[in-house]
């Protein structure tokens, strides 16, 4: 009988151990989220005062092109704050302190291209703001 009562344990711990991968799956292995995303938490943790230095320590690939370059020479990282591109660009986020920061994503050159035009060769950085 204790062979018995044992048999329903093992079917649970195998679903427990299924659902701990599953939730473990949606992380990097350096305990960061998404890596085309950061959080409030992950921004107040870098503790810095405005966003550029925030990417530049968290996510230091969002601000490297890896895509060809223009025939200007330049490949444009386009940056949305709230759905509005700025023309500034990158220089933008040194502006934006991170207090006002409710999220940033970053987009990769062909999501960026197909969803706002054939020039953001670098890809996207998109901010929302807390309102």
């Amino acid at each position: 009988m204790k062979i018995l009562a044992r048999q329903p344990l093992l079917p649970a711990l195998l679903l427990l151990s299924v659902l701990t991968a599953a939730c473990a799956s949606g992380r990097t292995g350096d305990g960061r989220g998404d890596p085309n995303r950061l959080t409030v938490a992950e921004i107040e943790s870098a503790g810095a005062n405005d966003l550029y230095t925030v990417i530049s320590r968290l996510r230091p690939r969002w601000l490297q092109a890896r895509s060809q370059r223009t025939f200007s020479g330049g490949v444009t990282i386009g940056v949305f704050v709230n759905g509005v591109r700025d023309n500034r660009g990158l220089n933008l986020l040194y502006d934006i302190r991170t207090n006002e920061v409710e999220e940033v994503e970053f987009m990769s050159a062909n999501d960026a291209q197909i969803r706002f035009g054939s020039d953001l060769q670098g890809g996207a950085i998109l901010v929302t703001l807390r309102r």
